[in-house]
């Protein structure tokens, strides 16, 4: 019978100035090995899991390969690291290391770190048919692009997607993303068909909704190869009172939020219903559960739900000492209430309902300027299969205001995809992307930018360069000297490259950030055959 070796990294400490310090990295690492090694748990031997804290780069490579080498196939391989990811100009993801150096712009010194492809390049030549990486860091999502291991089964879970960034918590605490792995492993709460067993697939799904229950912004993604979906992770205590109690407290808790959200307001953390309060005490006592013992678990599993609650409510001040200062609010303030909305993770989607919330409250009516006028020469069409409006997107068009209907754009092909819960868009959401709605878009930039720009004016560039998504960058001019730029440094006006607009971010759904990370994206949506 084969053995379970693990490799757990944490790294904190950065020299660099641009890659912050991350005090729950460490932190992380330690907790896994603690639920790891629980003889009644994860059931590795203490002797067979190594722990690396702030390593070098030199060390961190050397335990890579010691862990995968010399195994035999039977033997379950586990790597673990918590920590800052980078990438290169090219989209390479890269793990940072104490000392690992980035640029201006923020893209990997590739000598300084350990690349993605190194650790895959040692899981292709281990003997070991068991194998399991989880990757809590920033563009996680793209380390298994491309991952295919013949013969062996594997699985890789990571925090974030390819252009995400993760979500650390409280200095004191455990990353979000490592918290909710280690309480789905430790309590076994993640044993969703209640076998006894948690899986890769039952630790995926418990983890993503707990997160995303946390920070609605984070997508924590799941790959795996021949069955690896199914490679036990831990053991989870049957029949425990305690589980069976959390498991109760945690179901009562998501029908009360649904019920909260359709009635349109936040769910306060708490079970009110007289009913499922009564429940919750008999199942206390037929599970012999004292009342401080039932109250710790309730305040375990609902403390997310409260989190979020004081979270609404911290945004709520800050807007009302905005609107105190003027209606509308500032440009100035409207970049602190942004900033703040990041720092307690709340959603576009969030906002909106807190701010008409109050403004609603106050009888403040939202601002209505004047569209500019439709220049002659026929209606636009508008149609949508969706039931989007694209009047805004056309009027700001019209204006030229360039930058703000890329913004306009990508809000509205969220819409389309009907993925605004998630915040971005993936490559089957444009190849599924809906014709109606595509073509409105397309003829609507086309139109009003004299056919300068548009999804129909890059795709013949994008074929001309045989479908080179690098070569497509310099011929929108979405690069500078080589490098790609970020949506900020864009061209946003008629002098730009014919095609530089709608941006290489833009059919992400989100146009912050480096057009490079629109890669995929754009190669799907330009080879469109209704463009």
């Amino acid at each position: 019978m084969g053995k379970k070796v693990a490799l757990l990294v944490g790294v904190s400490n950065y020299h660099q100035q641009g890659l912050s310090a991350l005090p729950s990295a460490t932190k992380d690492a330690r907790a896994m090995k603690q639920v790891l090694q629980h003889p009644d748990i994860g059931g590795f031997a203490e002797t067979d899991i190594t722990l690396l804290l702030n390593p070098t780069k030199d060390t961190m490579a050397d335990a890579i390969d010691n862990l995968f080498a010399n195994r035999s196939s039977e033997d379950l391989v586990l790597f673990y690291f918590s920590g800052h990811g980078v990438k290169d100009e090219k989209g390479n993801l890269y793990i940072a290391t104490p000392t690992t150096r980035t640029d201006q712009n923020k893209r990997v010194r590739p000598f300084t770190a350990i690349p993605a492809s190194f650790v895959k390049d040692q899981m292709t030549d281990s003997s070991s048919r068991r194998q399991i990486v989880i990757l809590d860091c920033c563009f996680s999502g793209a380390f298994a692009r491309g991952l295919t291991l013949g013969n062996k089964s594997w699985a890789v879970l990571t925090s974030s997607d390819t252009v995400e960034y993760s979500y650390t918590g409280e200095p004191s605490q455990l990353s979000i993303y490592t918290r909710y792995l280690v309480e789905g492993i430790k309590t076994g709460v993640g044993d969703s068909n209640n076998d006894g067993n948690i899986s890769v697939d039952e630790l995926y799904e418990y983890t993503k909704k707990k997160v995303q229950e946390a920070s609605r912004d984070m997508n924590p993604l799941f790959d795996h190869g021949r069955e690896g979906h199914k490679i036990v992770v831990a053991k989870s205590p049957q029949h425990d009172p305690k589980l069976i109690y959390r498991k109760l407290v945690g179901r009562y808790a998501r029908e009360e939020k649904q019920k909260s959200t359709s009635l349109n307001y936040v769910f306060e953390g708490n079970i009110t219903d007289s009913f499922k309060r009564d429940s919750l005490k008999d199942f206390q006592k037929s599970l012999n559960l004292t009342p401080e013992e039932a109250k710790t678990i309730e305040d375990e599993v609902l403390k997310p739900h409260r989190q979020r609650k004081e979270n609404f409510k911290k945004y709520e001040n800050l807007f009302v000492k905005a609107l105190k200062q003027g209606y509308p609010v500032s440009k100035e303030n409207r970049r602190t209430l942004k900033d703040y909305q990041g720092l307690l993770n709340l959603s576009d989607e969030d906002i909106e309902q807190i701010e008409k919330r109050i403004l609603d409250s106050l009888a403040i009516p939202p601002p209505t300027p004047k569209p500019p006028k439709v220049p002659s020469g026929g209606s636009d069409n508008l149609d949508s299969e969706k039931g989007i409006n694209y009047t805004k997107l056309r009027d700001l068009l019209v204006a030229k205001q360039w930058k703000e209907a890329d913004e306009e754009t990508a809000k509205v092909m969220l819409k389309a995809a009907e993925k605004e819960f998630l915040g971005y868009l993936h490559e089957d959401d444009i190849k599924n992307f809906p014709v109606t709605d595509l073509r409105t878009i397309n003829q609507l930039w086309v139109k009003y930018s004299g056919g300068r720009f548009g999804f129909s004016v890059q795709k013949p560039i994008y074929l001309q360069v045989s479908k080179n998504y690098d070569q497509l960058g310099d011929r929108l001019g979405w690069k500078k000297g080589g490098q790609w730029l970020y949506w900020r440094s864009l061209n946003f006006s008629e002098q730009a490259p014919k095609g530089h607009l709608p941006s290489g971010t833009c059919p992400l759904g989100k146009v912050e950030g480096l057009i490079w990370d629109g890669c995929n994206v754009v190669s799907t949506l330009l080879v469109r055959s209704e463009l």
